[in-house]
């Protein structure tokens, strides 16, 4: 299972100063499960983990880079061929760079 993570105010605006105005690019390395794990009472489920990551994630991520006045592009999405300097678990069912 993959920890939960969460990122501080702190380290946002360190990364901010650090970025600037300057493009962001995002690596979305992505494990799906055999089904998808919603709490009980989850709005909008998805039959599939993929689909819940394609309609549910990328399009509340889409909405809200609109809503900041940000054009999200696409820059590679499909699946990882080779591994360079990975470790036994780093396998993943696809990759999904964005910037």
């Amino acid at each position: 299972m993959i920890p939960k993570l969460e990122l501080e105010d702190s380290r946002l605006d360190e990364a901010a100063r650090a970025i600037g105005d300057g493009p962001v690019v995002m690596v979305n390395l992505l494990r799906f499960r055999e089904t998808p794990d919603y709490p009980p009472g989850f709005a909008d489920p998805k039959p599939d983990s993929l689909s819940g990551y394609y309609e549910g994630y990328v399009g509340g991520f889409r909405r809200a880079a609109e809503e900041l006045g940000i054009a999200p592009a696409l820059v590679y999405a499909g699946m990882q061929r080779a591994g360079l300097l990975v470790g036994a678990d780093d396998r993943w069912d696809e990759i999904a760079i964005v910037r």
